[in-house]
């Protein structure tokens, strides 16, 4: 799976703002510049990001846009979240908005996907921008059950 280019984007834009928080706003324009993302759809990103309450603007000289709440209390689950709506890989196992399956029950992929949309929610719900920005210290280890899960090595 792979997260989509506004997804990606949002999370450069809040891991940036998240390096800088308390200290200075930043523009949309320095942020496009710095990671390479087309201005008006960086600007179409923090609308929708200040929208869910995760970023604020100021207007003025010293104008741009900061973190709305202190970056260890932004997940990068709520960031995807906001741009991709689920992160369920298949629409039958999303938790908020399931889309009916007509093979539900004799599907025999769909423990696979739930398991799938847990392990990354584990991942992207406890890994915060402060984790990434370098605002706190280094991001846990992945828990044992949720390695258990997804059948990885304890």
């Amino acid at each position: 799976m792979q997260l989509s280019k506004k997804s990606d984007y949002a999370l450069r834009a809040m891991v940036e703002l998240a390096a800088c928080h308390n200290e200075v706003s930043i523009t949309a324009g320095a942020i496009a510049k710095k990671h390479e993302i087309p201005l008006p759809f960086l600007e179409q990103i923090l609308h929708d990001l200040k929208h869910a309450g995760l970023v604020k603007s100021r207007l003025g000289a010293s104008g741009g846009y900061c973190l709305a709440r202190a970056p260890k209390e932004i997940t990068f689950g709520q960031v995807i979240r906001v741009m991709e709506k689920s992160l369920a890989p298949i629409g039958c196992v999303d938790l908020t908005d399931p889309s009916p399956c007509a093979n539900f029950t004799s599907c025999r992929f769909h423990q696979v996907m739930a398991r799938l949309r847990d392990a990354m929610s584990g991942v992207v719900d406890h890994t915060t921008l402060a984790d990434v920005a370098g605002t706190a210290p280094p991001v846990p280890q992945v828990p044992r059950a949720l390695r258990a899960a997804v059948g990885t090595p304890t």
